[in-house]
Parts: C-alpha cells; sequence; structure tokens
C-alpha cells in the first residue's frame, strides 16, 4: 500500500479527512515507519561500520544511524557494553578522563556536526534548483577586552541557498548547535571547515530538518587508531511522495494502526490510543509468530501426537 492509501485508511477509519491534516497522517505514518523498523526490522536495515578513534573520548556516528545494536573493540578483541554513571560509579577515570581500554560506552546526545570548526564553514547543494533558506545556530567568540564580556555567545545566521554553488558563512562559529532548513529540497547540504582543508563537517539530507549526529562516550578514553566496529540499525526511508510504498516487508496494517494510535494520543482520547496500540502490537507479534512457525497461515504449529483413541479417558 502507497502513502495514499495509507493515508486514506487513516482518514476514513478515524473520520478525520480534512485536506489541511493530510501532512499530520503523514508525520504519524513515518513515525510508524520507524517504529516498524525498531521492533521489526527487515532486511537490509542492520548494516557494519568501521571507525578509527583520533584519540577522544567520543565517537560520533555517521548521519543515516538510527540506533546501535553492538559495539565491538576491534584493536582488543573484546565486547564494549552500553553503561552509564560513570561520575557516581567510577568518578576518578570519569574526572580524569583516564586512557586505557574501552569496554563501556554510553549515549551522550545528539550532536548537529561531526566536530567544532576550526575556521568558517562552506556550505554547499547538491542540486541547482535549491534556493530555500538555511539555519544555522551556534557560538562565537567574543573579542571585547577581557572582563567587559563573555567568552561566547550564541547567535543565530539564516542563509539562502545557491544550490550547486558554494556559499561561505558571514560569521566565524567556534560550535554549531543546530543547522536545519523549513522545507524539504531537491538534493542534499554539505558543510565543510575551510579552516581544515574543507573536510566535512556536516550534512542536511533533501528529507532531513535538521543535521544530527549521534555521539557516544567512551570508558576508558581510547587511544588514537582504536578500531570500534559498531553494528547499527539505519534510519527508513521516510514516505513522502503519494505514489511511494515502504518496503514491502512492513505491514500496512500495523502503520495504519500505529497512527491512529498517535492520532486518537494527540486528540487526548487516551483509551482509544490505548486499543490502536495494542492491535499494532499484536500485528508484528502475529507476524514473529508466523515467520517462526514456517510461515503458515495461522500463527500456531498443531503437532502430531501419538494417541490410542481406545485408551481410558480419552473421550472425556
Amino acid at each position: 500500500m502507497n502513502l495514499f492509501g495509507l493515508r486514506t485508511a487513516c482518514q476514513t477509519r478515524s473520520g478525520w479527512n480534512d485536506p489541511a491534516f493530510a501532512s499530520n497522517w503523514d508525520l504519524w505514518l513515518n513515525e510508524s515507519l520507524r517504529e516498524h523498523a525498531r521492533v521489526s526490522p527487515w532486511q537490509g536495515l542492520e548494516d557494519l561500520i568501521d571507525i578509527v578513534s583520533t584519540g577522544s573520548e567520543y565517537l560520533v556516528l555517521p548521519g543515516h544511524v538510527d540506533s546501535i545494536i553492538s559495539i565491538l573493540n576491534v584493536t582488543t578483541n573484546s565486547p564494549v557494553r552500553r553503561t552509564g554513571d560513570w561520575d557516581r560509579t567510577q568518578p576518578f577515570v570519569y574526572a580524569q578522563r583516564t586512557t586505557g581500554d574501552v569496554f563501556e560506552y554510553d549515549l551522550i546526545g545528539v550532536v548537529p556536526t561531526i566536530g567544532d570548526p576550526a575556521g568558517y564553514v562552506v556550505v554547499r547543494g547538491s542540486h541547482a534548483s535549491d534556493t530555500q533558506n538555511l539555519y544555522v545556530t551556534g557560538l562565537v567568540a567574543n573579542s571585547g577586552a577581557s572582563g567587559s564580556a563573555l567568552a561566547l555567545s550564541a547567535r543565530t545566521l539564516s542563509i539562502t541557498a545557491t544550490g550547486i554553488s558554494p556559499q561561505t558563512l558571514s560569521t566565524l562559529f567556534t560550535r554549531f548547535t543546530s543547522i536545519g532548513k523549513a522545507t524539504n529540497s531537491q538534493g542534499e547540504f554539505f558543510f565543510n571547515d575551510a579552516g581544515a582543508s574543507m573536510a566535512p563537517l556536516a550534512w542536511l539530507g533533501k528529507y532531513d530538518d535538521n543535521s544530527a549526529y549521534k555521539r557516544i562516550q567512551l570508558l576508558y578514553k581510547p587511544a588514537a587508531q582504536t578500531t570500534f566496529r559498531i553494528r547499527v540499525r539505519n534510519k527508513p526511508e521516510p514516505l513522502i511522495d503519494d505514489a511511494q510504498a515502504p518496503h514491502p516487508a512492513v505491514k500496512s496494517d500495523f502503520l495504519i494502526n500505529h497512527a491512529l494510535h498517535l492520532f486518537y494520543a494527540s486528540q487526548e482520547q487516551l483509551q482509544k490510543s490505548g486499543w490502536q496500540a495494542q492491535k499494532a502490537s499484536k500485528i508484528l507479534a502475529d507476524e514473529t509468530a508466523k515467520d517462526s512457525n514456517h510461515d503458515e497461515p495461522h500463527s500456531q504449529i498443531s503437532p502430531h501426537l501419538n494417541y490410542d483413541p481406545d485408551a481410558p479417558y480419552y473421550w472425556q
């Protein structure tokens, strides 16, 4: 079922078929698609990536990563498990950022760039017709006399994209806190650090609202050139066009019921929302059991039993 059919089903079942409300259904359907990928991923979503540490205690994952499944320290051939609360459980190594063999990690938020810029930032699009506004917010260093101004202040800069022609940001940022755009674009946008030989700094996909990279913190702090092999689950491609359909493994009934669950929750109709959530969960649970039962038409196995019909109490 394509996006138009999914949206129509949601409108019919809920009674909310106002064309002005259609974008909300698209949003909830894409949230449901991501939930399907999280609970019941299909083939092709998972991948292995290798990241070589520069000696920092942080690793920044590529923008296409949605979640982490496992991490292996290839250098020491040992697993890296997720944990946290190091400031309480291991305060010394946490405070001192001690270097050693990495055996634990923790998610430490989402950042808009791979790292902090060393100079002015250059932005370039991949499609000539992209001329919409881009918005960047970050910190800049003040040049006031000592004691007369704050060391850093926040600035927001609006940029009118010039397609494939590169342009340099007029503000010298020392750190970015957000990079985004208001509408979908025809292509992608690339941000490069002119102060570091045009090294990649951030990326905005054509369907992305903002640049976002998952960041993890490592314990202990790894030595430079330590290699980490990370099994990740990638973000599913969002449904944008009416004729676009999700992956064949995605259950349309799940998307519809889960989108209705989100709709009723937004309307504070919590009982209806709970019913729809239960229906959506059962759809994936039934399909999982069906797969484990050799794809039988019903999610159960009726085993063949050896029995004696003449045995006592058989008919009771």
